[in-house]
């Protein structure tokens, strides 16, 4: 079950949207046809997982014991504030009123898909959000770039090392053409 993509969705009167298609899709091979919701890490929009993701980091705080690390203070305060919210035959789910009023949630919505979850937001907050992480992507971009241009002057210099040693060899050939062969002589019986 995989989230992908951005989608504008109109907030009901009675705080219920309705989950784009290939969401809802994805929700329907579970056996609980809903999403679970909590607060997202960062305090700006609301996160939504299915029970894949759930599981997934369920089993990793099991594996560890009862090791206190940051995986499990994170999950921890994750599962304390998640909500079931079941979706309707249709694909509409219902929003828990203080999430909504605490996000400043209003219609239109954008749900944005990030793989095993997705967020909902307020659409201003999203393209605020979209607009930072543009800037930082051009710096990603250039900064990956820049290493793409030394790793490639790194490799024509490589080249071109190679060359002067072909050339080297070569000329030395055509000064000896004896080099590096053996002559035979025959033995007299």
């Amino acid at each position: 079950m995989l989230f992908a993509g951005q989608y504008e969705v109109r907030l009901e009167r009675k705080k219920r949207i309705l989950l784009p298609k290939m969401f809802f899709k994805s929700l329907e091979k579970q056996s609980y046809k809903g999403v679970f919701l909590f607060p997202s890490l960062d305090g700006r929009n609301i996160e939504a997982c299915g029970e894949a993701w759930l599981a997934y980091w369920s089993r990793k705080m099991d594996e560890q014991g009862s090791v206190l690390n940051k995986n499990e203070i994170i999950l921890s305060n994750i599962l304390d504030h998640m909500v079931p919210c079941e979706a309707d035959k249709s694909g509409r789910i219902l929003l828990p009123s203080d999430l909504v009023e605490r996000y400043n949630l209003q219609t239109p919505l954008m749900l944005a898909g990030r793989g095993f979850r997705f967020q909902i937001w307020n659409k201003d907050e999203f393209i605020t959000y979209r607009k930072a992480m543009q800037g930082r992507l051009s710096e990603i971009y250039s900064s990956y770039d820049q290493g793409i241009k030394v790793e490639a002057k790194k490799v024509e210099a490589k080249k071109e090392e190679a060359k002067k040693e072909d050339t080297k060899l070569k000329n030395a050939e055509v000064a000896n053409p004896y080099s590096g062969q053996q002559k035979v002589r025959k033995r007299k019986p």
